[in-house]
């Protein structure tokens, strides 16, 4: 009976040697031959060793695939009974010399299939380890996002692996962590809405009113902003202000929401873990080389999650860290500016100048103050010449390179890319900016009091033609609105992203 099994899995094995394309269906039908197989697992596994060794160069990654599934198929399914997965390990040299000799490109496939061990615990990071550092020496990157970024390009996702190794991986390669005390967050300042110190006696009420209908059947405009609340991931408050963010941040967060509430589904229906097709994730996609879809049959009634269930799971996706990163990207591309009336030019050069001159010197206020300087009057320039409202500090950064292109003078020029090369660095960087002697503080608050003249002297209509036709720089017209900036109102026509 046990040779019988193991007939049947060289013959599905065969068909792979013929074939030049792979499919997941292909990849599931020698799995399944090969856990049929599993008291006869030394000959699988050598069988596998010896389909490696003669086959074609552009098939040794199909094979590695198949490894790839029997391993994590038969570790999902046998568990403490697994016999492939310390087979392989302990046969890996075989497998490692045929596999050095792929293309460039298919070795980053398979760094990225061992990377993906590492991380989702098919193997110890022990074990591991000197499988890694083989292809480290053999010339191939092994950091997990550089591998990603490389095999998958735009379309890379990090968060497919697991936190805890991701960050193991960003301090690989020797590196010593730094003992220095985590620098706090800076203040996005004007067009982030910066980090508020007044206290807050509840949540912030919208300005508009909630949707309760439920998007791709899983929670509602309402539901988002209240668990986002709850979880303090809005601690600006500027969700409550702008419904087209609080939209974007819905749809980003029903994507992966919507997955989860599948693989939860897909886990309550199979039966007892015994269906491979369960374990085929796209955290283990072999889709660079597969000719078809897999379509799988629905063996039993769908159980489908009711709406308190997606309720739950949607709040303890809320307090993990790749969800709540995401979050923050769409706040940090997207967000709206929240200015006061408090913010004027002159006052917050003469707080910076304040700032400049304490005993020790206060850099962490006298970087915020010189950045909302710079930011706002940019800002007020683009609104009462342009009639544009600039929506993240990008934004300001390529309307700044268009800006330069328009001087008569070079000298303007220079000194406008300067004022704003050292707002940016205060912005992004106050612990270490070069800003440290008094002189240089104090010539570049001189110089920052010039930066509305500066301005005053480019070519509007120079600058209107460049604005449209900015690669990076997306324009949108919009119903004549108003914004109260410094003490006066503007009106504007036109968002800037």
């Amino acid at each position: 009976m046990d040779s019988d099994l193991l007939k049947k899995f060289n013959a599905e094995l065969a068909t792979l040697h013929d074939s030049r394309n792979l499919s997941k269906n292909k990849i599931q039908e020698i799995t399944n031959a090969a856990i049929k197989a599993q008291k006869q697992y030394k000959h699988v596994v050598y069988a596998l060793e010896k389909l490696m060794t003669k086959c074609k160069p552009e098939q040794r990654l199909h094979v590695l695939y198949v490894i790839d599934n029997v391993v994590r198929s038969s570790k999902h399914q046998l568990k403490e009974r697994d016999t492939f997965g310390p087979r392989f390990l302990e046969q890996w040299d075989k497998f490692m010399e045929p596999l050095l000799k792929c293309s460039w490109r298919e070795k980053l496939k398979i760094v990225r299939t061992l990377n993906l061990w590492l991380c989702n615990r098919i193997f110890t990071e022990t074990q591991m380890r000197p499988i890694r550092e083989q292809w480290q020496k053999a010339g191939l990157p092994i950091d997990f996002e550089e591998v990603e970024k490389a095999v998958k390009g735009d379309k890379a996702d990090m968060n497919i692996y697991s936190a805890s190794y991701k960050k193991k991986s960003r301090t690989s390669g020797g590196h010593h962590r730094s003992r220095t005390p985590p620098n706090p967050p800076p203040d996005e300042g004007l067009l982030g809405a910066g980090h508020s110190t007044s206290f807050k006696s509840g949540p912030d009420i919208p300005n508009f009113v909630l949707s309760e209908e439920l998007v791709n059947g899983t929670i509602s405009e309402r539901e988002m902003l209240e668990m986002i609340q709850k979880f303090d991931i809005d601690r600006a408050g500027v969700l409550t202000k702008d419904r087209t963010l609080l939209q974007e941040v819905l749809q980003t967060f029903v994507g992966s929401l919507s997955q989860k509430i599948t693989e939860v589904q897909s886990e309550r229906n199979k039966e007892n873990g015994s269906c491979i097709e369960n374990v085929l994730t796209k955290d283990f996609e072999y889709s660079d080389d597969e000719e078809e879809k897999e379509k799988y049959a629905e063996k039993e009634e769908q159980k489908n999650m009711n709406h308190d269930e997606i309720l739950g799971l949607a709040q303890t996706m809320l307090t993990q860290s790749a969800v709540i990163s995401k979050i923050t990207e769409v706040l940090e591309e997207f967000r709206s500016d929240v200015i006061q009336e408090r913010y004027n030019f002159i006052e917050l050069l003469r707080e910076a100048e304040e700032f400049s001159e304490r005993n020790p010197f206060d850099v962490i206020d006298f970087s915020k103050k010189i950045w909302d300087a710079a930011s706002i009057c940019l800002a007020v320039y683009l609104l009462e010449h342009l009639k544009i409202r600039v929506r993240n500090n990008r934004a300001m950064s390529y309307i700044v390179d268009i800006i330069c292109l328009f001087f008569t003078d070079a000298k303007d020029c220079v000194d406008l890319m300067n004022l704003w090369a050292d707002a940016e660095m205060c912005h992004k960087n106050f612990y270490h900016h070069s800003l440290r002697s008094t002189s240089k503080r104090r010539t570049l608050i001189s110089l920052m009091r010039e930066l509305p003249q500066i301005l005053e002297k480019s070519d509007l209509s120079g600058i209107e033609g460049r604005l449209g036709s900015h690669e990076k720089l997306k324009l949108i017209n919009i119903e004549r609105d108003t914004w109260l900036l410094g003490g006066k109102q503007y009106d504007y026509c036109r968002n800037a992203y």
